[in-house]
């Protein structure tokens, strides 16, 4: 996927929220990635939010265990 986009940026839209819980924690957030398609030239933007879901693995180590996408609501 990287190689089909040149001139990539992602960008956050707001602060992200972070819940900790006992041994697992919640990100989320929304982003913009904007980028030129490599194949024609094309300008592409697209808005999301992510969410990802962290578990701790020893002191102070934490492991991405799930990460989901999905569009932005239409305002």
């Amino acid at each position: 996927m990287g190689g089909a986009f040149s001139d990539r940026r992602l960008t956050l839209l707001s602060e992200p929220s972070i819940q900790v819980f006992d041994g697992f924690a919640v990100a989320e957030f929304d982003w913009q990635f904007e980028a030129v398609r490599r194949s024609d030239g094309l300008p592409v933007t697209t808005r999301g939010r992510e969410s990802q879901v962290f578990m701790k693995s020893g002191e102070n180590d934490w492991r991405i265990v799930h990460v989901h996408y999905s569009q932005l609501p239409q305002n």
